[in-house]
Order: C-alpha cells, then sequence, then structure tokens
C-alpha cells in the first residue's frame, strides 16, 4: 500500500488523515465510526508518513453527511507516535483534550515546558494559544483521541496556528521527578527563544 492508497482506504471508511485537505460542508447526521478501521489505517499511516511529513499524523473522523470534519463545532481525530518521534511543538486558538489510549511512562506531552506524562487512559487538556509538542521516548507507538474545538472557532473566523520556528530535539526534558520537584525549568522551545524566554521566564512553578 502506498500513502495514496491508504487514503482511499480511509475514505471508504469514512475516515481521513490530517494530511489529506479537503473542503468541508454543513450538513451533520449521526454516524458510527468502527474502532477496528481507525486503528488498522492509524497502524498503516505510522508505516508510510512521518510526523515531520505530516504535522499531525492523525486520522480525523469523518462525517460522510460533509465534506470533511465530524461535526460543526467539535473536531475529533486518533493521533499516533512511533517510539523517538516529536510531533513538533505549534499553538493554535483551537482548545483541545486528549484522552490517551495507549501510553507509556517515557510519552509525554508538553504544554509551556510543562512535562504532562501520557499513561492509558488519562486525560489531558491544552488551553488555546498554548505551546505544545508531543514526544514518544519508549519503546512502542502511543496513541490518543485528540478532540477540539476547531471547528468552531473557525466558524467564527478565528482559527489561527502558529508552527514554532526552530528545530528542537522537543520541550519536553525538564524535571526528572515529577512528584518531587516543584520548579520545572521552561526547555525547548521556550528556552530557544529569546522573546518566548523574556515573556514566559527561564521558570515556571508548578501548581
Amino acid at each position: 500500500m502506498d500513502l495514496e492508497g491508504l487514503n482511499s482506504w480511509l475514505a471508504e471508511r469514512n475516515l481521513k488523515g490530517h494530511w489529506d485537505h479537503q473542503p468541508w460542508s454543513q450538513v451533520v447526521r449521526a454516524h458510527l465510526w468502527k474502532w477496528d478501521d481507525i486503528y488498522e489505517g492509524l497502524n498503516w499511516s505510522g508505516k508510510l508518513i512521518t510526523t515531520g511529513e505530516a504535522g499531525r499524523r492523525t486520522i480525523q473522523l469523518r462525517n460522510p453527511s460533509l465534506s470533511a470534519g465530524m461535526t460543526n463545532t467539535i473536531h475529533f481525530s486518533v493521533q499516533l507516535v512511533n517510539p523517538g518521534e516529536i510531533a513538533a511543538a505549534h499553538r493554535h486558538t483551537a482548545a483541545a483534550i486528549r484522552f490517551i489510549l495507549k501510553g507509556n511512562p517515557k510519552a509525554y506531552t508538553v504544554v509551556e515546558g510543562e512535562r504532562l506524562p501520557m499513561a492509558e487512559g488519562d486525560l489531558l487538556t491544552t488551553p488555546n494559544w498554548t505551546w505544545h509538542d508531543h514526544f514518544n521516548g519508549g519503546d512502542e507507538p502511543i496513541m490518543w483521541l485528540d478532540g477540539l474545538d476547531v471547528r468552531l472557532v473557525g466558524t467564527f473566523g478565528a482559527m489561527i496556528q502558529e508552527n514554532f520556528k526552530k528545530e528542537h530535539k522537543s520541550f519536553w526534558s525538564c524535571a526528572s521527578d515529577l512528584d518531587q520537584e516543584r520548579v520545572c525549568r521552561a526547555a525547548l522551545p521556550l528556552s530557544l527563544d529569546g522573546d518566548l524566554r523574556q515573556s514566559h521566564g527561564t521558570e515556571r512553578k508548578r501548581g
């Protein structure tokens, strides 16, 4: 299978890769997405496209009554990050929640320099317009359900996304013991960018 073949395979099951850009319409009807289809498509995508190429390697839930998207307000997709990969830092005006389906002790989402461990069953939040990336330092792929209010924000013409402009190893590395270390140094990308470091400070207290 090649990437074009994967796109067609997903479309037949009312799914879509984040990398496959298509327009969307306004009518919403009830629909059921099968986990087996999502899981198989996600595993294929892990072999065929990198996080660098895709931006975010996610399988988006597409409502067949719409030309794109799941609803006109909430967007859901399932994301995969392979061992050693980073889904690079960016920020956007949409807020996000992340329900972890498959995690490990060395997987993190980092929000404004603060590590949030990604264990199976965890629910993480990412407030709007906060820098964040995802890092998998374990030996197995990690997967989670992404939920964003991107469709609603887009309806008001307020959807903005900014990618962090400098390459980085991940800004996940800060305190080695999250339970005992109460001050977490804001690492990449905040520590790389002078303007951000000046506005956020080099240290952030964990509340």
